[in-house]
């Protein structure tokens, strides 16, 4: 993870890259799918059906991509926001409660997620763990820390939002 500081994007590097860049790649793959079943022989239509299928699934993965390079959290003055996959959701400092490290549900990753005064949390995807798919309770724990820090963060730009 990268520096945590006011006003700047944060973000794991490592899961944020590797994800782009495999997408990016089976992009690549998909459009030379396409370029070679438009140039082969055979039917005109089943050609043309699988090299539109092909470029159709290339600009889902390039989405996905610059879905994944774009996850993350940025605390400001002007509240939180958090980029995840498929939404990004804003939030004023007056909501924002805390982070605490759990395996939010449907997330499938550990990850620390932001609790509202109301109850409802907001996972933070972008800064996920990027170990394996087993134990969890080793990566919890080992996201303590990184909660504590964004706990701090948020504070410190609270009380100067406020002052």
């Amino acid at each position: 993870m990268q520096a945590v500081s006011a006003g700047r994007w944060i973000r794991t590097r490592e899961a944020t890259t590797w994800f782009a860049r495999t997408l990016a790649v089976l992009a690549a793959g998909f459009v030379t799918l396409a370029v070679a079943a438009l140039l082969s022989h055979g039917a005109p239509g089943a050609r043309l059906l699988f090299g539109v299928v092909s470029l159709a699934l290339a600009a889902g993965a390039v989405w996905l991509a610059r879905s994944y390079a774009q996850r993350g959290l940025m605390i400001s003055p002007d509240g939180v926001v958090i980029r995840n996959l498929m939404r990004t959701q804003r939030i004023s400092l007056g909501e924002a409660d805390g982070f605490r490290p759990e395996v939010p549900a449907g997330a499938g990753r550990p990850c620390p997620v932001l609790h509202l005064r109301d109850g409802h949390a907001v996972a933070v995807g972008g800064l996920a763990r990027v170990d394996w798919l087993w134990h969890y309770d080793e990566q919890v724990r080992g996201l303590v820390p990184v909660c504590d820090e964004l706990n701090g963060l948020l504070a410190q730009v609270a009380r100067t939002a406020t002052a």
